[in-house]
């Protein structure tokens, strides 16, 4: 059984790594026929700092459901959410609706931290901006498929990393999100813990694969108290609580419509 979802993991990877190129060229609109209300929003100075953003019609501040794209952090587009029929779904429901790009892990020294970090300022961005947007700061999901689900758990789960005095005031904002949906997901990225998850021989903690997954320059750096932070990081939470708040391991749910 768990090679079944081992293997079924690594296909869904290597399909979403194949064929989610190319995907930013679409026009940004729902299937419904429903243009987004704001394109290509910047909320960082990368080029792929850019998120769409639907606005669901309501007087009162609305929830807001984030897509983070798959692709193996090496791969994929916000615009892969343009086809998908959540988007007319939640906007019925009075529900805002966003998709986000972020930075690959290939292209930056700071590896797979660069794409999560990139999520977390995006979640933060909107939030400073929530008041302009009609949107319901503390009524935020995220949701997505593979490298977007594990990012989507990784930002439901960790603890807050708001930094209240910091100069930038996106930086201030909370970057918990209420709720979390994972399809294809990967429960941890602490790759340590894949062999005990698996049942199988994965990989190594310190192979080449491991090393720079984390934006390492060499297998050393994995071992010296910098690398067991990164690592740690990477983590959903600093708790061990096994189904609560401060784990991966249990989903944890809250009414939030």
């Amino acid at each position: 059984m768990k090679k079944t979802t081992l293997f079924a993991y690594l296909t869904c990877l290597i399909y979403s790594t194949v064929f989610s190129n190319g995907y930013g060229q679409h026009p940004a609109v729902a299937p419904a026929g429903i243009p987004a209300d704001e394109i290509n929003v910047r909320y960082g100075t990368h080029d792929r700092n850019v998120f769409d953003l639907w606005l669901a019609d309501s007087n009162e501040p609305t929830p807001l459901v984030i897509f983070i794209h798959g692709g193996g952090f090496v791969s994929g587009d916000k615009s892969k959410a343009y086809e998908r029929d959540e988007i007319d779904f939640f906007l019925d429901k009075g529900i805002s609706y966003a998709t986000i790009n972020c930075r690959y892990m290939t292209g930056e020294p700071l590896g797979v931290r660069a794409s999560l970090y990139d999520s977390q300022r995006a979640l933060q961005y909107i939030r400073s901006r929530a008041k302009e947007w009609n949107i319901d700061k503390d009524r935020i999901a995220c949701y997505g498929g593979s490298a977007g689900a594990g990012t989507s758990l990784w930002l439901a789960f960790h603890d807050d990393m708001a930094d209240p005095a910091n100069e930038d005031p996106v930086l201030r904002e909370s970057t918990r999100a209420l709720a979390a949906a994972a399809l294809s997901t990967q429960a941890t990225y602490n790759l340590a813990r894949w062999n005990e998850v698996f049942d199988i021989p994965v990989m190594a903690e310190d192979s080449s694969g491991v090393w720079r997954f984390y934006g390492f320059n060499a297998r050393e750096e994995i071992h010296t108290p910098e690398g067991q932070a990164v690592i740690a990081a990477c983590k959903s939470s600093q708790g061990s609580r096994r189904g609560g708040r401060g784990s991966c391991d249990g989903i944890c749910s809250r009414n939030w419509h």
